[in-house]
């Protein structure tokens, strides 16, 4: 039983390390259930509950921003609910094409369209899109820093 729980550890953690960069997989979720494998191939010993408490509430911090990096940044570049609605709607699209280049790039256009037709204004329309965009690669960023804090807490717990 101890190699599966290793085994089902070293699964989740790279599906999380993966989950970072794709939208549609919970990378730190899966991490933070890999960090639970360790712990149950380890009996939780030498491990508390403090530890698996802050590791909990940094992969709920991550999730939380990974759903409101495009929204807050769209917002930021004063943005209206309809370049929010765009942001999203060109993540999730870019999700379901199945290609890295439209996940990337719908945001930015969906947004910048769906705030185009909103107010009319290119200039604005364009801010709301780079920014959308920037949102997304934001989000990145944030759950790979939260990835890499979450093993040095463990390990030094």
């Amino acid at each position: 039983m101890h190699i599966l729980y290793i085994i089902l550890s070293v699964v989740f953690l790279i599906a999380g390390l993966i989950g970072i960069f794709l939208p549609g997989l919970p990378g730190i979720p899966l991490a933070f259930v890999g960090y639970i494998f360790i712990g149950l191939a380890r009996h939780f010993h030498h491990i508390s509950l403090s530890i698996y408490i802050i590791l909990g509430i940094l992969t709920f911090i991550a999730i939380i921003g990974d759903w409101f990096g495009s929204i807050i940044t769209v917002k930021w570049a004063g943005g209206s609910k309809a370049g929010i609605s765009g942001a999203v709607i060109g993540t999730i699209i870019g999700i379901f094409s199945g290609n890295i280049i439209f996940l990337l790039i719908f945001p930015l256009v969906f947004a910048f369209l769906f705030e185009f037709f909103a107010s009319g204004n290119v200039k604005k329309s364009a801010k709301v899109g780079v920014f959308a965009m920037g949102g997304f690669f934001a989000s990145i960023a944030f759950k790979v820093i939260i990835y890499f804090l979450m093993p040095v807490i463990f390990y030094f717990a």
